[in-house]
C-alpha cells in the first residue's frame, strides 16, 4: 500500500504538474507510517476539488479521490494541499498494527 501510494503520487506529479523536484519522507514509527510527497510543480485547488463542490474532470484530482478511498478503507488517511502557483503537498498515514 505504502510503495504503490508513493508510485502514484510520483506519477501524478511527473504527468501533471511538470515540477523541478519532488521530495519524498518516509517515517516508520511504533503505530503509524508516515509518508509526505510534495513537488513544486503546478498545483490546482485542492480545498475545491475534493470537496465535491464543483464537477473536477481532472484526471489528477479523480486518482488523488481514489488513493485516499483505498488510504481509508484501511484506516489511513491522506491530506492534500495544494495551491495552483505552490505545487502539490500529499501526507499519507497509515496504521501499522492493523
Amino acid at each position: 500500500m505504502i510503495f504503490r501510494g508513493i508510485q502514484e503520487l510520483m506519477a501524478l506529479s511527473r504527468d501533471y504538474a511538470n515540477p523541478t523536484e519532488i521530495t519524498i519522507r518516509l517515517d516508520i514509527g511504533n503505530t503509524v507510517v508516515k509518508i509526505a510527497v510534495e513537488d513544486n510543480g503546478r498545483g490546482f485547488d485542492a480545498e475545491a476539488a475534493l470537496s465535491g463542490e464543483e464537477n473536477y474532470q481532472d484526471p489528477r484530482v479523480q486518482s488523488l479521490v481514489t488513493l485516499k478511498e483505498k488510504f481509508e478503507l484501511v484506516r489511513g488517511s491522506v491530506s492534500i494541499t495544494s495551491g495552483e502557483a505552490d505545487g502539490t503537498s500529499v501526507r499519507l498515514e497509515l496504521p501499522i498494527n492493523d
